[in-house]
């Protein structure tokens, strides 16, 4: 199960973007993609709980992203 979702946020044409993703699971496994650097954001889970989804706006890129969380 999901559990952080480490993002990289930056400026482009000013306004922010998400440039990089990295998903992390309880079992140490990760999913990433985009261009990572050393400045990013972390997003956990709350204790008990999971990400199970996402949702947000994007159009070329990735403008913004929230997370779904669940029970586990």
């Amino acid at each position: 199960m999901t559990t952080t979702a480490h993002l990289r946020r930056a400026q482009k044409d000013g306004r922010t973007r998400i440039f990089h993703a990295r998903f992390s699971t309880n079992l140490g496994r990760t999913l990433a993609g985009g261009t990572p650097a050393a400045d990013c954001v972390a997003r956990t889970a709350l204790p008990g709980r999971q990400i199970t989804g996402s949702h947000g706006r994007s159009g070329d890129e990735i403008d913004r992203i929230g997370f779904i969380h669940t029970l586990r």
